[in-house]
């Protein structure tokens, strides 16, 4: 039985085979700074909320960044195409989990960002609610 952070780490390997990172924003300004970006980006998940546990079903609201190397050089603009492309990267991670009999990803909210972390990164975090479609109960 994996918890909803391993169901989400595996969609995301699964979906768009990107490295795929969990922590507090301080651990992960830490290990993003020796993230391999080789393949296009990598993926960072925090919870933003606590967990609902009902009926052994856990949800949650969680941010997931979708990010790249970026050059730091004070037009945003000049990032737009970094930040689309990982935008249908989230896309596709989306519409795939939904697909799945694991997870379901609801009330999805987007950001663009630019230059977070110490490490120079730019693309889009989801703010989203993520429900386990079988819970505890289902495994009894």
């Amino acid at each position: 039985m994996s918890s909803i952070v391993q169901k989400i780490k595996k969609s995301i390997i699964d979906t768009v085979k990107l490295p795929f990172f969990y922590g507090n924003n301080t651990q992960l300004n830490e290990v993003l700074g020796d993230a391999d970006f080789s393949n296009g980006g990598v993926v960072y998940l925090y919870q933003i909320s606590d967990s609902e546990f009902k009926d052994g079903i856990e949800s949650m609201i969680a941010a997931i960044a979708f990010v790249d190397l970026t050059e730091f050089d004070f037009d945003t603009l000049e990032n737009d195409e970094i930040q689309e492309r990982l935008k249908n990267t989230a896309f596709r991670f989306i519409i795939e989990t939904n697909k799945s009999n694991v997870l379901q990803i609801t009330d999805v909210r987007m950001q663009r960002i630019y230059n977070a972390y110490d490490v120079n990164l730019t693309g889009v975090v989801i703010r989203a609610t993520i429900t386990e479609k079988e819970g505890l109960c289902d495994a009894f």
